[in-house]
């Protein structure tokens, strides 16, 4: 078996940070990240990884947030981002946000303002056969609670639409990836009614 190393390729850049996402680009070979917590406040710079270096791109875009959304629609070679929180502090994630931003390589538009629902901590991931990207589920405040969401929704490059169908139980930070070989959307794990989940779960992609 060959042997596999992780190789440490920088440590300047973007400011250190979490609960942010990454997603590459294939048309342009790029990775990029945008915004996330720094120092327990969100943040809004926009950043690219060519596989050498870090190159701080648009400072004009989405607003500051955390605990948003990414995935990379191949069809029309576009970074979509959805939502997250404006707030920095995780115990309190009001206000939420519910807007969809576009990435062309060089500059943010927004498009739809009418979708899901203000939300963090939610997952996407890109259907390649479909040509869509799925969201599920996510975190919004109610009253002083937390409640996860448990819908399903894809956006088409214009709209998003839900989808009707019995879905895994509602979670936020779990994670979703599209298997293109078995023609599956697959999530994993996540935070569901106050317990973190190991369930394992398929979408055959039917819209």
């Amino acid at each position: 078996m060959a042997t596999c190393l992780w190789t440490q390729k920088q440590d300047i850049g973007p400011a250190p940070r979490s609960s942010f996402d990454l997603v590459y680009d294939t048309a342009r070979s790029r990775v990029l990240a945008f915004g996330g917590q720094i120092n327990g406040a969100p943040a809004r710079d926009t950043w690219e990884w060519d596989g050498e270096n870090w190159t701080q791109m648009s400072d004009i875009g989405p607003s500051a947030r955390l605990g948003y959304a990414l995935a990379y629609d191949a069809a029309r070679q576009r970074s979509i981002l959805f939502g997250g929180s404006s707030k920095g502090d995780l115990v309190n994630a009001e206000p939420l946000l519910g807007d969809t931003w576009e990435w062309d390589g060089e500059d943010w538009t927004q498009l739809a303002d009418t979708g899901p629902l203000p939300r963090a901590f939610h997952a996407m991931t890109y259907d390649s056969k479909r040509e869509r990207i799925l969201l599920f589920g996510g975190l919004t405040e109610r009253q002083g609670k937390f409640v996860t969401f448990a819908d399903t929704w894809s956006w088409d490059g214009n709209e998003w639409t839900e989808q009707q169908d019995a879905s895994p139980p509602g979670r936020n930070v779990h994670r979703l990836v599209y298997d293109t070989l078995r023609d599956r959307v697959v999530l994993f794990g996540g935070i569901t009614d106050a317990k973190v989940a190991n369930d394992t779960w398929e979408y055959d992609g039917s819209l």
